[in-house]
């Protein structure tokens, strides 16, 4: 009697395979859900250049302060934002990389591994003597990447998963450090920057908690 497994096991595998699509095909759909309502699209592009600005007009108040940009570059800071990082980057560290650690962590726990793991990855760039961040202040600036990725988690989860709001505030962060008008070897830039990128993830981790309150009790 012979038994035919080459066809069965090219079943097996066509089944995995649907299967494995149809998971990519619901998560890259649940990345890419705009969040209910603009409240946290609005958000998520207003802060970072909040935040910047205040620490923009701290450190100049402190003599940090340089020109800025002139007009006819403004484009170009904005396609370089748009091509280096917030796109691929918010695919990986929180479509990817946040979403896989909030399925063994805690949220917060998830976030902070998260957000270090992110900021340690921009160290080398810190290290080169020909690199433009070369004259950034190590400590505060690796405090701020790493405040700004709490604040980004922070996003993800207020809009279940969306990569969206966070692509919008690396671009609004990525385009307003680049608009000139602070030194960035400034320390107190950077202090101020982390300091209030900490506090806006708190706020916003306050505000999705409080919004789901009303939810839970109505179940």
């Amino acid at each position: 009697m012979i038994v035919q497994t080459g066809s069965r096991d090219e079943d097996w595998r066509n089944l995995l395979f649907s299967l494995a699509e149809k998971e990519q095909r619901r998560e890259l759909s649940e990345r890419f859900r705009v969040a209910s309502g603009r409240t946290w699209l609005l958000a998520s592009a207003a802060t970072p250049a909040l935040v910047t600005a205040a620490g923009l007009l701290i450190a100049r108040a402190a003599g940090d302060g340089q020109s800025f940009i002139p007009a006819s570059a403004f484009g170009t800071v904005v396609l370089n934002a748009v091509t280096t990082g917030a796109v691929g980057e918010e695919l990986g560290w929180r479509g990817f990389v946040l979403s896989r650690l909030g399925e063994r962590l805690s949220q917060r726990a998830a976030a902070i591994v998260m957000a270090t793991l992110w900021a340690l990855w921009h160290l080398p760039i810190f290290l080169f003597p020909d690199s433009p961040y070369s004259t950034w202040p190590i400590v505060p600036a690796l405090l701020s990447i790493m405040a700004f990725g709490l604040f980004m988690a922070a996003l993800f989860s207020a809009t279940r998963g969306s990569v969206i709001p966070t692509m919008l505030a690396h671009l609004s962060w990525n385009i307003t450090l680049g608009i000139g008008g602070v030194q960035l070897s400034s320390n107190i830039f950077w202090w101020t920057l982390a300091g209030l990128f900490a506090l806006s993830a708190v706020c916003v981790g306050s505000l999705e908690r409080a919004s789901r309150k009303p939810q839970a009790a109505r179940v």
